[in-house]
């Protein structure tokens, strides 16, 4: 049976590999910008400005999967001293606000990239570049990671609540 968590996880994995992807091609075009150029005489063209923004792509597209596996940083020392009570309510709080902050990065990353839409923003470089499907991953990456913190608060207050009966 299909369960919308189970699903997000699916997506969250999907974009995980994704970015995994798109970091591989980063490393091809690199690989290939140092070759023609030391080899053949001929870099790659706008190298510098595409790994830029895969690079927004491939860091924003992995934040969700990422808090799934709470791989973030988190300071042990501290949580080691507190009960699994306390743990849960600092796991809790950290979600709440981390909710709130990605959530803000969204609502103003859409207006960013809204934006560099409308005007059709480039980069000026050896090319040139538009701007805002780069901008794009800032605010999706952002709500995929504000819906992980969601859930992960809800799941926290969930056994804040069963401990407390």
């Amino acid at each position: 049976m299909f369960s919308p968590y189970r699903g997000f996880l699916t997506l969250e994995k999907w974009l995980n590999g994704i970015g995994a992807a798109i970091l591989v091609a980063m490393m091809l075009l690199v690989t290939a910008n140092v070759a023609g150029r030391y080899l053949l005489n001929r870099p790659v063209l706008g190298t510098l400005e595409y790994t830029e923004f895969f690079m927004v792509a491939a860091v924003y597209l992995a934040l969700a999967y990422t808090q799934f596996l709470k791989a973030h940083i988190n300071i042990e020392l501290v949580l080691s001293m507190l009960s699994q009570k306390r743990k849960l309510l600092c796991d809790f709080i950290t979600y709440i606000c981390g909710f709130l902050f990605f959530g803000l990065i969204v609502w103003h990353g859409t207006r960013m990239t809204v934006h560099a839409y409308e005007i059709q923003e480039v980069t000026f470089g050896t090319t040139e570049v538009l701007v805002w499907p780069s901008k794009f991953f800032v605010p999706f990456g952002s709500l995929l990671v504000s819906v992980r913190f969601l859930i992960d608060a809800l799941q926290a207050a969930r056994e804040l609540f069963r401990r407390k009966n």
